[in-house]
């Protein structure tokens, strides 16, 4: 190294340090101050190793290093104007031409590679940040997703009661094996938890009847028989009868009817109850008192 450069090197150091608590509010929240000054004496000393190795060395290391510590690249920016000015006065005063150029050229090499190592760690740090909130986004779109599943399970399997001891499961769409498993799931808690002593399946609006659906709808029902309460089947129109019979499906120890006003009448009927019209006279009542 130069004799006028390792001279300089106290100088270079109070020039850095100035502007590195010039450009403070610069810096990440990781870089107190008080650890400024030894920030500025790495600064510098990497910066004489970098001048005296005789081949072109390499700074980005320390760039990311820097950028690791919370220097923000406007502060090397102010750093490295510092380091320019300071070495330009020097220069002027203890150097020929031709010496002080080549160490001016080695010092803008330094300063460009340190910044090449600070944009570096900085778009590792982003591609993270943005790795972790996509992470964090999917974590959010499947708990969203969840919840959603779940209302369309709901939804899909919904067992109503018409009466303190009647359910009915109204089914539309079509049913796979997933499907399957939740109506007789639900089917049965629902079942259990009211203590149901009749349960009407409607399968007016099912779409599809293969083998496979009609395996589901006798399985659940006799799910529920095996609770103690008689299964019905309503809503068997002309295409399901005929899907009945060609795959010989034995509905004998189940309750069969046409549609679901009639299931709810039989089993009003089963339990002893019936819909009575009000009397006219007290409908008209209701009526006046009303108004």
């Amino acid at each position: 190294m130069l004799g006028w450069v390792e001279a300089s090197l106290s100088l270079l150091e109070r020039g850095t340090l100035a502007a590195l608590r010039e450009h403070v509010a610069d810096n990440g929240g990781s870089l107190p101050p008080f650890r400024l000054p030894t920030l500025a004496r790495r600064i510098v000393g990497e910066l004489a190793r970098f001048l005296a190795a005789e081949t072109a060395g390499e700074a980005t290391g320390l760039g990311e290093e820097l950028a690791a510590q919370g220097l923000g690249l406007r502060s090397w920016l102010a750093v490295g104007r510092a380091l320019a000015r300071d070495f330009a006065a020097r220069a002027c005063e203890a150097a020929g031409g031709e010496d002080a150029a080549a160490v001016l050229a080695r010092l803008q090499l330094f300063v460009t590679q340190v910044v090449e190592g600070l944009v570096r760690r900085e778009m590792t740090a982003i591609s993270s940040q943005r790795d972790e909130m996509h992470a964090a986004l999917e974590r959010v779109i499947d708990a969203r997703e969840g919840e959603l599943r779940q209302v369309i399970q709901q939804l899909s399997t919904p067992v109503m009661p018409v009466h303190r001891k009647i359910l009915v499961l109204p089914l539309i769409g079509g049913v796979d094996d997933e499907r399957a498993r939740r109506i007789t799931e639900r089917l049965l808690a629902e079942t259990g938890r009211r203590q149901a002593r009749i349960v009407i399946i409607d399968v007016t609006g099912l779409a599809g009847y293969d083998a496979g659906v009609l395996a589901a709808l006798t399985g659940a029902m006799r799910a529920v028989q095996l609770l103690g309460a008689r299964a019905v089947l309503a809503g068997i129109g002309s295409e399901l009868a005929r899907a009945l019979v060609e795959l010989d499906v034995d509905l004998a120890a189940f309750v069969t009817l046409a549609d679901l006003q009639s299931a709810i009448e039989w089993a009003l009927r089963e339990l002893g109850l019936a819909i009575m019209p009000r009397p006219l006279a007290a409908h008209k009542g209701s009526r006046r008192h009303g108004d």
